[in-house]
């Protein structure tokens, strides 16, 4: 009799969280816009600052940060996890776009590059942060590693360390 109520407690819990992040995607949406706005105005006020509005890096990047503006509502965990799948079965080349961006970086001053780098990760990073919010499974999945994470004397925030690892691995994908 026990284990039925703990069952059917945990039933209505998991639904109920279901239901609210479900809710919730909207805020979510809204949120990851606005944080990517803040990160293409601050890249706007540094290009105009440095002279670099008719740069094409500048150009591209912004063009980059107007996509996901737009299309956050349609960007997803599921989607993504789809498409990457999709990469690894069927490889397709460097968009022309992507390679433009590279080469246009390459001719900027190392400080400016290292700049602009920093701009595309934050902007990756809001995308990121976005997937994993707006996700019902990466989150269930979060709140079933917490207690392996406990247990194991983890802390279920990422270490200074770690995020500075997924930083370089994410500038050192922008100069590749």
């Amino acid at each position: 009799m026990e284990l039925a109520i703990f069952a059917f407690a945990t039933a209505v819990c998991l639904t109920l969280a279901f239901l609210l992040l479900r809710l919730s995607r909207g805020l979510w949406v809204d949120e990851a816009r606005h944080h990517l706005f803040t990160a293409r105005d601050a890249l706007f006020l540094y290009a105009v600052d440095n002279r670099l509005t008719d740069h094409p890096a500048y150009k591209s990047l912004r063009n980059l940060a107007n996509t996901y503006i737009r299309y956050t509502h349609i960007v997803s965990f599921q989607r993504f996890a789809i498409l990457r799948a999709l990469e690894v079965v069927y490889p397709q080349p460097e968009t022309e776009e992507l390679t433009e961006y590279k080469k246009a970086l390459r001719s900027l001053p190392q400080n400016h590059r290292e700049r602009l780098e920093q701009f595309h990760s934050q902007i990756a990073v809001e995308v990121f942060r976005h997937l994993y919010r707006s996700s019902v499974f990466l989150r269930l999945c979060y709140v079933l590693a917490l207690p392996l994470l406990w247990l194991s004397g983890g802390s279920p925030k990422p270490s200074e360390q770690t995020m500075e690892m997924v930083e370089r691995d994410a500038l050192a994908k922008c100069a590749a």
